[in-house]
């Protein structure tokens, strides 16, 4: 699998995960081209949608992953996996607003935990309230995104709708301080869309 880590460009194909959602035995996705309703049937379950956890919690279990990484990059990574979750797992992983803020989109509850540090080791979160769905997304996304510096992810969230349209509808200047939230819904209509191109 080639994912983003492996490449110099962050304009690879979307994150995978090992295999798709399943809610209700509702067959949702595709994984690796093939159609979910090909699957034996000893292989559909019937899972139940977790319930969000904290930011602080998600950046704790990618540090974990990780080891130390910059703030700028633990906030992008936190907001992929808030973008996927609501794409695999039909919803969020976290429950706290996401900004639009001049170096892209920023969970500021986040942000409070490591303002002012440039090396993010701890922001006191507890990575093992994190279900083995969700774990398995923030997986995925420390695979695609992981080897990706700050600056690139930045230039990624610049380029694509969720940030740039909500910076449009509040005429925020690409440098000028925001605090404009990024609605869940157009998040996952736009990432949404990128993994059903994709999968066709």
């Amino acid at each position: 699998m080639t994912t983003l880590a492996s490449q110099s460009s962050v304009d690879a194909p979307h994150p995978r995960r090992p295999r798709p959602p399943l809610r209700g035995a509702i067959l949702l996705h595709w994984r690796k081209g093939t159609p979910l309703g090909r699957w034996p049937v000893a292989s559909i379950r019937t899972a139940q949608i977790d319930k969000p956890r904290r930011v602080v919690d998600v950046a704790a279990y990618i540090l974990e992953k990780m080891g130390p990484i910059t703030a700028w990059k633990l906030q992008k990574l936190c907001y992929y996996a808030q973008a996927w979750s609501l794409v695999w797992d039909d919803a969020p992983l976290f429950r706290e607003k996401i900004e639009a803020w001049a170096n892209g989109p920023v969970v500021p509850a986040l942000y409070k935990r490591h303002r002012g540090q440039f090396s993010v080791e701890s922001v006191g979160g507890d990575p093992s309230t994190l279900s083995p769905d969700q774990r398995e997304t923030v997986d995925a996304v420390i695979e695609h995104y992981g080897g990706v510096p700050a600056a690139a992810l930045i230039a990624l969230t610049h380029r694509e709708r969720p940030w740039k349209a909500v910076r449009a509808r509040t005429r925020l200047a690409k440098s000028q301080r925001g605090d404009a939230v990024i609605p869940l819904d157009l998040m996952a209509e736009f990432y949404g869309g990128l993994y059903a191109v994709e999968e066709e």
